[in-house]
C-alpha cells in the first residue's frame, strides 16, 4: 500500500472514532437533546388543575406553614413537574427512562399514559395524586406519560439512526484497520468505504437534523392537561 492510501485510511479510522465517540456520548447523555430552560413557561392552567376540595394552607403550632391536599400553582411549569435538572437524551431521559417507557402507578396496570389514567379515575382523583406521581418519577418519561405521539416518533427515529451510525462507524473502524494491514483487496478497500461513508454522512446529518427539530419544534400532547 502507497503512502498516500495509508494516510487516508488513518484518517478514516479517526474520523470513525470521533463519530463513534460523539454517537455514544449522545446516547448515554440523558439530557443530550432536551433540558429545561432556565425559567420554564406555565404549561399546566389551574382551570385545568385546580386547587383540590381537602387543600387548606395553616400554621402549625410552631408558627411553620402547613398545607394538606393539592395546590394547583405548585404544578404548572415543567420544573415543579419533573425537577429542575429535568433533560431527554437521545436513548433514555435523565431517570433512565426511554422515550417508550414511563412509571408505574401503584395498582393500576403498568405504564399506563395520563390519558389512560384519566378516563381510568377522572381528573379529580388524578389531581389529587399529583404530588404522589411527581414524587414517584411516575411522570418520567414524559414524551410517552402526556402521549407526545409524533415527538416520541422523531426521537425514536433519531434514536435509531444514532445506534446504526455507532455500528456502522465501528466497523468502519475494522475494515479501515484491515486495509492497513493489507488484508483487503485494494480495489475493494476504495470502493466499499465510499459507499458506506456516503451512507454514513446522510445518516449522521439526519441526526443532527432531527435533535435540531426536537429541540426547537413546539409539539402538542394528546391529554387534556398539557396539550
Amino acid at each position: 500500500m502507497d503512502s498516500k492510501s495509508a494516510i487516508v485510511h488513518v484518517l478514516c479510522v479517526t474520523i470513525a472514532l470521533i463519530e463513534v465517540a460523539f454517537c455514544v456520548a449522545a446516547l448515554a447523555d440523558g439530557r443530550s437533546v432536551i433540558v429545561l430552560k432556565d425559567e420554564p413557561p406555565t404549561v399546566v392552567d389551574t382551570a385545568v388543575l385546580p386547587d383540590t376540595s381537602d387543600f387548606i394552607e395553616y400554621n402549625d403550632a410552631d408558627g411553620i406553614t402547613q398545607t394538606t391536599g393539592t395546590r394547583g400553582e405548585d404544578y404548572q411549569t415543567l420544573a415543579q413537574l419533573l425537577g429542575p435538572r429535568y433533560g431527554i437524551g437521545l436513548l433514555k431521559d435523565s431517570s433512565g427512562r426511554g422515550w417508550w417507557e414511563t412509571g408505574d402507578v401503584p395498582g393500576l396496570s403498568a405504564g399506563m399514559t395520563l390519558m389512560e389514567l384519566i378516563n381510568e379515575l377522572g381528573v379529580g382523583p388524578v389531581a389529587g395524586a399529583l404530588p404522589l406521581v411527581v414524587k414517584g418519577d411516575i411522570l418520567k418519561h414524559p414524551i410517552q406519560f402526556l402521549s407526545c405521539t409524533e415527538l416520541r416518533d422523531t426521537g425514536m427515529a433519531a434514536m435509531s439512526l444514532g445506534i446504526i451510525a455507532v455500528i456502522a462507524a465501528g466497523l468502519m473502524v475494522i475494515f479501515h484497520a484491515a486495509a492497513l494491514s493489507g488484508l483487503v483487496k485494494p480495489k475493494v478497500a476504495k470502493v466499499v468505504p465510499l459507499l458506506v461513508w456516503v451512507v454514513l454522512s446522510v445518516g449522521f446529518l439526519i441526526v443532527v437534523v432531527l435533535a435540531a427539530v426536537i429541540y426547537t419544534k413546539e409539539w402538542t400532547c394528546h391529554n387534556p392537561v398539557i396539550p
